[in-house]
Parts: structure tokens; sequence; C-alpha cells
């Protein structure tokens, strides 16, 4: 019946592996969860998130099927997927860190970070109309992800972020990663496959300066065009500057 949670306070969703807990909607009209201004950390553990949409009622609407706004959280072991929202997850003006979890089977982004803090390790994200991973204004390291089946980018940098990607595997997108509108993106390990664009820089936004990627040990395989560096956009590779 479109119902959604909202709390205000911190939530120990606390699952274990063998009888995780299943936050769902069996009807297909629930609208997920949001967690709003928690003055405490929340933790989330072996936990799946299925077939939810934004929270929305009189007038507002979240973009995220689940919701963290300034609030800090850990994700340990858990699942979502089936998102039927902009963001399967969206992270705002909060520290986090994902460990052990996986994104699959969304409209639009698997997870959205804007003006967060926070780590991504070890985790799966797969099959998205959107991109990936998508970062704005924020803080993050990515370590040993797997990114495939991406129908936009892969991981999406913007609005003067800083990202640290560590062994990270990248296949089957449009862009496997764009560095934006004034980011920095470090890149070390890991191989991007079967993607139209491998590694893009540019400026999306007027606000924004050009954005900057260096890339190391990292291999390229079957991309249509390896790198796209737009002028006022600096990329280094091996150490070595790259011209736009």
């Amino acid at each position: 019946n479109r119902s959604n949670i909202v709390s205000y306070s911190p939530v120990q969703f606390l699952g274990e592996e063998d009888a995780p807990i299943v936050i769902t909607s069996s009807d297909g009209s629930g609208q997920g969860i949001a967690l709003l201004n928690a003055k405490e950390q929340s933790r989330l553990e072996y936990v799946l998130f299925d077939n939810l949409a934004s929270p929305q009622k009189g007038g507002y609407e979240l973009s995220g099927a689940v919701t963290i706004y300034e609030s800090s959280v850990r994700i340990v072991q858990s699942s979502f997927r089936n998102a039927r929202a902009e963001d399967m997850l969206n992270i705002v003006r909060s520290d986090f860190s994902i460990e052990n979890s996986s994104f699959a089977k969304g409209r639009s982004d698997g997870i959205d970070i804007d003006f967060s803090k926070g780590s991504i390790t070890d985790s799966v994200f797969a099959d998205f109309g959107g991109d990936g991973i998508d970062v704005s204004g924020s803080a993050v390291q990515v370590v040993r992800i797997f990114i495939s089946s991406i129908k936009d980018k892969g991981v999406s940098v913007g609005e003067g972020s800083t990202l640290q990607l560590t062994d990270v595997k990248i296949k089957d997108c449009f862009i496997a990663v764009a560095s934006k509108d004034g980011s920095f993106v470090d890149m070390q390990q890991g191989g991007v496959s079967n993607c139209k664009y491998g590694l893009t820089l540019y400026q999306k936004k007027p606000e924004f300066s050009g954005a900057t990627l260096t890339a190391s040990g990292v291999t390229l395989e079957q991309i249509v065009v390896p790198y796209l560096i737009e002028s006022g956009s600096a990329f280094t590779l091996e150490g070595t500057p790259i011209s736009s």
C-alpha cells in the first residue's frame, strides 16, 4: 500500500548469513527507507533490500530507494536489488563504509554518493540503466570492486570529488570511468574491458573546471575509444602526461 519507513534515529538491522533480514515489497508498491539526521552510527548486516521505490508523500520525493541523509552508516554483507528508483542507494552528507555487498538490477544508478566521505570494498555492481557508482562533491575510496553491464558510466565522479580506485574491474559499460568538473581520480591496478569508452575526462558544468585522472597498472581490452580527454583536463598514464 505504498508505505515506507522513515527513521530519525539510528537503526540496527543485524541479520545472519543463513537468516538475512529481508525488506521487500510483495505488491510492488513499497516506497523504501529513509534514514535522516541520526546522531549515532547505523549498522546494516546481512540485509536484503528488494523491489523498493523512492519514498514520496505530500509533495516531496527522495531519489533513493534507500536514502541515508546526514547519518553515519556501516553496511556489511548486504544486497540491494530490483530498485524502482532513480538511485538504488543514495548517501548524502554522511560518513559511510560498505563491505562485501552487492547492487544489482536497477533502472538507473546503483549508488549515488553526494557530499559524503567513506569507502566501498569487496563489492559488486551489475546491470544498471544509469551509472554503477555516481560520486559528487565527495571523498571516497573504492577497493576490489567488480562492475559490469552498465548502460551509462561504470564510475562517474563529479563536482570536485576525490576518488581512489584500487584493483577495480569494469566490463560491459558505455563509459568505464568518467572524471569531470574539477574532480580527481587516482586509478591503481585493475582492468577495463568491452566498453565503448575507457577513461574519460571533461567539464560538464560551467561553474567547474576540467578534471584530473591518473592511472597506473590498469589494463584496457576491447575498448573502442580507450581515452577521451577534453582540453583543460589532465590525464597521466604510468607517470606520463597524455595530451587532450
